[in-house]
């Protein structure tokens, strides 16, 4: 069935709306001893930065690498940033509107971006990355185009787009130690053909995408 408006599905278990079509205006130490190898050695005995492994200093989570973008804090026992051509595998993250970093989901060339596997209770698919890279918002503008978007109720919501730039950082995964910044500038005019936005939201971030962030990070992963 064809809408001739745009429409608005309700997801509940996040208690957001989902919106589509629119139109508009234009993430036990064993022993004592080995509880205290692992501090020594840089592991957060918090359980913030958990490892699986005491004697590793290497994150559970992927998500959790994002202590290198917070604090600058690498993991030693990721992999050393090594030379060559490459590809040299990134953990990459991107800034929400919310503020909360979060890890890409963007499609990037193949070997690129590392993927953790489903067993959560190995963490040794993660020992692969060399590079983090953090990409944080330092500006928004709107850009006068308004999207209304309708849903399944009949109800109208209109969000304005807004551009944003990004500041990307890379660092080595095991030092956290910086290499170089990149600037991505996220600017569309057209309406989002589909988005989650919280009830009370009225603007709709742009983001960059996956070629942007190709290019962005092409001199580091591929030198």
């Amino acid at each position: 069935m064809i809408n001739r408006r745009p429409s608005i599905l309700v997801a509940a278990l996040v208690a957001a709306l989902a919106f589509t079509a629119c139109s508009g205006s234009d993430d036990s130490t064993s022993d004592d001893a080995a509880s205290a190898d692992t501090v020594a050695d840089g592991g957060d005995s918090s359980g913030g930065d958990a490892t699986a492994d005491d004697e590793l200093d290497l994150p559970n989570f992927e998500s959790d690498f994002d202590r290198i973008c917070e604090t600058g804090v690498g993991f030693a026992d990721a992999a050393p940033l090594t030379d060559g051509p490459g590809p040299h595998p990134m953990v990459l993250f991107q800034e929400t509107d919310s503020g909360v970093l979060i890890t890409s989901s963007l499609e990037l060339p193949a070997g690129w971006i590392v993927e953790q596997d489903s067993n959560f209770d190995d963490n040794s698919d993660l020992a692969v990355t060399e590079l983090v890279g953090c990409s944080k918002i330092t500006a928004k503008t709107p850009n006068g185009v308004s999207c209304d978007l309708e849903g399944d109720d009949g109800d109208v919501t209109t969000l304005a787009l807004v551009d944003v730039s990004y500041e990307l950082t890379v660092h080595e995964a095991t030092t956290g130690a910086l290499l170089g910044t990149e600037v991505i500038e996220a600017v569309d005019t057209e309406c989002p053909f589909f988005a989650f936005v919280d009830e009370d939201q009225t603007d709709f971030f742009n983001t960059p995408d996956a070629d942007q962030y190709t290019n962005a990070v092409k001199a580091y992963i591929t030198p």
